[in-house]
């Protein structure tokens, strides 16, 4: 986490080299040294995108995604819209697709926490 942090932080100010090393450093533990090279040719936001997906990657299954997307979501770069999506009773077909609105991302209070303080206000 701190090699990928340090890495969007030196992307987003301008160090690619800082950042594309922070990368290779962290892809050589996790694949073979002759594939994890960096793509070359990145520009900053370009490089910037490649280190969310790269947080992706390392963190699948982790259940991090939701506060990288709750992170990025006010960030001009990503275009962050929260889709819920409803499938019909075979699995497949698409009935419904909701999208959600910013406050939706932020999670709601449990009821046993709104019970137990009963002036405290819920989040929509």
């Amino acid at each position: 986490d701190m090699y990928l942090s340090r890495a969007e932080c030196r992307a987003r100010m301008g160090d690619l080299i800082g950042a594309a090393a922070d990368l290779k450093v962290l892809r050589q533990h996790r694949m073979p040294v002759e594939i994890a090279d960096i793509p070359a040719g990145l520009d900053k936001p370009g490089l910037i995108k490649y280190v969310i997906e790269e947080r992706t990657r390392e963190f699948a299954g982790m259940g991090d995604r939701w506060y990288t997307m709750r992170r990025l979501s006010g960030d001009p770069l990503f275009d962050i819209k929260p889709v819920h999506i409803i499938y019909a009773t075979d699995g497949v077909t698409e009935k419904e697709r909701i999208v959600m609105k910013p406050e939706r991302l932020t999670q709601r209070l449990p009821i046993k926490i709104i019970n137990q303080n009963p002036g405290i206000v819920n989040i929509p």
